[in-house]
């Protein structure tokens, strides 16, 4: 059927109206209003009064209000959002005040233009302060309860936490999965942070642009491709605001050119991080995030012109620190799966005017422990330092334990508001060596407070040890050059070049390895058994390099062999070996 030439005239002229307005986005100015929102119902009403030089960006240029509260902005889309035409405009919210509505509007059609309004109210900020770092939520990794069990854990903190930071890899894996999967992974996400407990703030990670990795999975048209899904979910992929006098700034982490995407950080967050700074307020502390710090590398000088004080990432899964740029950079952890000893959780923050503390506290436990020393790896010895934090906010613990075999005492600690911290020694003499068990235990709570950690602890051997013949097994790949290998200080063989070689970045899984075998007599071995290896060198003099996917010390007769449970094995953790490495294998574990 015909449709009558009214209604196609119609449909033209609705067809050209989104043309034009697409067409003039580039040079369409858009205006509002920065006000004190009185009444909190997001418009300017008679006798509110404008906010005056609060910055308002596009997230590539910016403008500041004038003495009305007024700004007028030219706003453009970031050629990295090409997928998603729509712009974005934010403000940068002033100390001592927070939005009664929104922080950002996206522009989304021509009547927007002149109407993007944003009302403040006042709010009492002091310092110190509290606010909450995560990272690598990976939504739904882990379990789909993990990211509800954070929320539900600041929405009790509530009273404590000011906002929260998410410092990028939110959904799972939406860069590689399927168009259909990585969507769902994204709606999920948005389902979960709906109703937040606290102000929210979020900057994308590698895993959060859409589709860059599926090949042809995805439909490079489709609005949620690329940056589209974060921006839609959390609006700007750059933003900055400040509380009680400290300037925080969140960047993006992936550029693309050339149609090919890397983890650097564009030219235009450079540039607009050089003008946020420039317009944040003299000698304010700033504190940067973003998905991880290696990204910063081309502006290591706006960082040491400024006073930043500490840069919040993620990407490794990890609770380490890093020097950067003369700068410390603390990695978040994982809401989701983490490495090493951790737990999944997340950073609590503490400002102070004269320093930064924070506290990484396991999701959902009541009484979370933190093991500073000894660190996941260290070797104990007789008064080694033992050393770290718990989380007690109703201030219930009232006497703290740490024990190692035989040897326990009391220890005192400190309250903080965000944890309660203790350092002490033990006096281990009389303790064999062996991988142990150290406990802390928490007394006084509703809720047992009770942490554990293997330990290694070198001293005297333990007398009711019995050795017998063993055989040293080491599955590897990628041996150049002979490796000598020693076993409690004395040589006991040497591993020849494998038949694979190279120089040990090999895919994971390590689908083929050469496993070597060396005789182990009964009078080399003890309870605790240090394993060196020593790379042979090349004729430069560097260190061979290759990898171990299993290190392990079998027995006739033994039901499974024995490791050095600190690391992962397998093939599909291959260990990657660039200098001497030694392993401690105990054939006694508690």
């Amino acid at each position: 059927m015909t449709k009558p030439k009214s209604c196609a005239r119609v449909l033209i002229a609705a067809s050209c109206l989104s043309i034009c307005w697409q067409a003039r986005l580039d040079a369409e100015p858009v205006s509002g209003a920065v006000f004190l929102d009185a009444n909190r119902n997001g418009r300017q009403d008679e006798g509110e009064k404008g906010i005056p030089n609060v910055p308002v960006s596009d997230t590539l240029a910016f403008v500041v209000t004038n003495e009305a509260g007024r700004y007028q902005i030219d706003a453009k889309v970031d050629p990295l959002r090409a997928e998603d035409k729509k712009p974005i405009v934010a403000l940068t919210i002033p100390s001592g005040y927070a939005p009664t509505k929104t922080w950002f509007r996206r522009i989304e059609a021509p009547a927007d233009t002149s109407h993007a309004d944003f009302g403040l109210e006042r709010q009492e900020q002091r310092l110190p302060f509290i606010f909450a770092h995560g990272s690598d939520c990976h939504v739904p990794r882990g379990g789909k309860d993990l990211f509800p069990k954070f929320k539900e854990d600041l929405r009790q903190l509530a009273h404590l936490v000011r906002f929260c930071v998410l410092t990028g890899d939110l959904a799972d894996l939406p860069d590689r999965e399927p168009q259909a999967k990585g969507l769902a992974q994204y709606k999920l996400l948005g389902e979960y942070v709906q109703d937040f407990p606290v102000p929210l703030f979020c900057t994308p990670g590698n895993h959060d642009v859409t589709g860059y990795n599926a090949q042809d999975k995805w439909d490079k048209t489709h609005p949620m491709y690329g940056y589209g899904a974060f921006t839609h979910t959390f609006g700007p992929m750059r933003w900055s605001f400040n509380y009680a006098g400290v300037h925080l700034v969140g960047l993006d982490f992936l550029d693309c050119r050339n149609g090919k995407w890397s983890q650097r950080l564009p030219d235009q967050a450079a540039q607009w991080l050089r003008r946020d700074l420039d317009l944040a307020p003299k000698a304010a502390p700033v504190l940067l995030f973003i998905h991880h710090h290696h990204a910063l590398a081309g502006v290591t000088d706006v960082i040491k012109q400024h006073p930043v004080k500490m840069i919040f990432d993620g990407h490794g899964h990890n609770v380490v620190a890093a020097s950067f740029a003369g700068t410390t950079a603390l990695m978040g952890g994982a809401l989701s799966v983490v490495g090493g000893p951790y737990e999944p959780g997340y950073r609590l923050v503490l400002v102070t005017d004269k320093e930064i503390e924070t506290f990484y506290k396991a999701t959902g436990k009541p009484h979370a422990f933190t093991l500073d020393l000894p660190r996941a790896g260290d070797v104990l010895e007789n008064q080694t330092p033992v050393k770290g934090a718990f989380f007690d906010a109703p201030g219930e613990i009232k006497q703290l334990s740490v024990r190692l075999g035989k040897v326990s005492k009391p220890v005192p600690f400190t309250r903080t508001p965000i944890c309660c911290r203790f350092e002490t020694t033990l006096d281990l003499d009389a303790e064999p060596a062996g991988l142990r068990k150290l406990v802390l235990e928490a007394v006084g709570g509703k809720t047992p407070a009770r942490y554990e950690r293997k330990v290694l602890l070198r001293g005297k051997d333990d007398p009711r040890f019995r050795p017998e013949p063993a055989e040293l097994q080491i599955d590897l790949v990628g041996v150049d050059r002979n490796v000598t290998v020693l076993l409690n200080g004395k040589s006991i063989g040497t591993i020849a070049p494998t038949k694979v070689r190279g120089d040990g970045s090999f895919p994971t899984p390590v689908k083929k390895a050469d496993t070597v075998s060396l005789k182990v007599g009964p009078d080399a071995l003890k309870r605790l058994n240090e394993i060196d290896l020593q790379p042979g060198r090349h004729d430069n003099g560097n260190p061979d390099v290759f990898c171990i996917c299993d290190l392990r010390l079998r027995f006739d007769g033994a039901k499974q062999p024995f490791r050095d449970t600190r690391f992962p094995h397998g093939p599909n953790r291959p260990r990657r070996i660039t200098q001497n490495t030694k392993y401690y294998v105990d054939l006694m574990p508690d």
